[in-house]
This record gives structure tokens, C-alpha cells and sequence, in this order.
């Protein structure tokens, strides 16, 4: 057993030798515990911006299932093409911004310093613009009438600008979900 007193620990060592076996001979040791405050800040504010970054995948996923449920293939795309509508390009933004905002919540509720908003934004940043920059690889042909969401997220084409600003939208989205960390 360890106390978690400010000076002291205590420690149960099991058996000593010619002791039985059920009597544990508990040793007081005036040492301070040793412990380091500001790595675990650290490793909080690490663990809240991969929290936060896992929230804002989740939601995104549960979002744009619905979005798809509900716009379905004819208007999600251009028709017989697969370029993605105005209508898939400003729910996606929309939808964005609400999983970023969700994911600055669940930073700010795990963390205790404003530290990992920032660490989340950095995640955000990074990825996006890698996302933006790797080359789209182009379907086949024209798009069939009828197509599974798989067969839509492996297709689709966005807007170049639509790439550049889902970082953008990251941002704004985790500033403003964090913000009680500012306050």
C-alpha cells in the first residue's frame, strides 16, 4: 500500500523472512515522494489534443453518414460526374466546423491549460495541409447513378479551395470549442 501523503510513503512488503506469511511488516520511510508536476501537465494536454482529435474524427464520420443519408448520390455529386455539388461543399464546411468545435469541448474538458488547444490547432494545421497537398487520385469514368458512401468517399472531388479551407475551418472550430480554457 502506498500513501499518498505529502512527506511520507508508506510501503507493505511481503512476508519477512520467519514472519508468517499473513503479517506484512509495513516500513514508514520519511523520504519525500518524488513527483514531477509539469510532466504531467504535458502528458495531460497531449492526451486531451489526441482526445479532442478522435472526437472531431467521430463526429465527422457520424455527420457526413447523415449528410449522405440524406442528400444521397443525385445531389451530393454534379450530375454523372463526380465532382461533389454546392450543397456537399457548404455542408461539409458546416459539418467541419461543428466536429472542430466538438473536439476543442472534449480538449477543454480533459485538459487544464490552454496548452493543448494549441497542440490541437498544431495537429489540425499539419494535417490539413498535408491532406491539401496530396495528389487526388481520379475515378474512372463517369459516375453511376447509384453508388455506395465507400464508392463516394474513394471518388469524390473536391474543390481545391474546399482542401485549403478545411484546415481554416479546423481552427476556428477548435478556438472556439476551447475557449473556456482562455477565459
Amino acid at each position: 500500500m502506498i500513501d499518498a501523503g505529502d512527506r511520507h510513503r508508506q510501503i507493505d512488503l511481503i512476508p519477512v523472512v520467519g514472519q508468517p506469511f499473513v503479517d506484512p511488516v509495513v516500513v514508514r520511510v520519511d523520504a519525500p515522494a518524488i513527483s514531477f508536476p509539469g510532466r504531467t501537465i504535458v502528458l495531460r494536454n497531449i492526451f486531451a489534443a489526441i482526445a479532442g482529435y478522435f472526437a472531431m474524427a467521430a463526429v465527422l464520420f457520424a455527420l457526413f453518414l447523415l449528410l449522405w443519408l440524406t442528400l444521397g448520390p443525385s445531389r451530393a455529386f454534379e450530375p454523372g460526374t463526380w465532382e461533389v455539388s454546392g450543397g456537399w461543399a457548404l455542408g461539409s464546411v458546416v459539418l467541419g466546423l461543428v466536429a472542430a468545435y466538438v473536439g476543442g469541448r472534449v480538449c477543454a474538458r480533459v485538459a487544464r491549460d490552454a496548452r493543448a488547444a494549441t497542440i490541437l490547432i498544431a495537429v489540425v494545421i499539419v494535417l490539413g495541409v498535408v491532406t491539401a497537398l496530396m495528389p487526388v487520385e481520379m475515378a474512372a469514368g463517369p459516375r453511376p447513378d447509384d453508388v455506395s458512401m465507400m464508392e463516394a468517399t474513394a471518388g469524390a472531388r473536391q474543390p481545391a479551395w474546399l482542401s485549403w479551407l478545411n484546415p481554416l475551418i479546423g481552427v476556428v472550430g477548435v478556438w472556439f470549442g476551447s475557449r473556456k480554457l482562455r477565459a
